[in-house]
């Protein structure tokens, strides 16, 4: 479990920070969770390239 967890950590993230952006009824800090949103969008786009860039060095 601990290890799932780890690994779509920023899937959760990701999720937690849409349903924020469309639950918020602020427009400032709508805009501050969607530049949140897109910055994690960006780590899990990094780190999954990463991740496929070993696996196909090893090869």
């Amino acid at each position: 479990m601990k290890k799932f967890f780890k690994e779509n950590f920023l899937i959760y993230l990701v999720a937690l920070l849409a349903l924020i952006a469309v639950c918020s009824p602020n427009k400032h800090s709508r805009k501050f969770v969607f530049i949140l949103l897109v910055l994690a969008i960006l780590g899990m786009t990094l780190t999954y390239s990463i991740k496929l860039f070993q696996l196909f060095r090893r090869k």
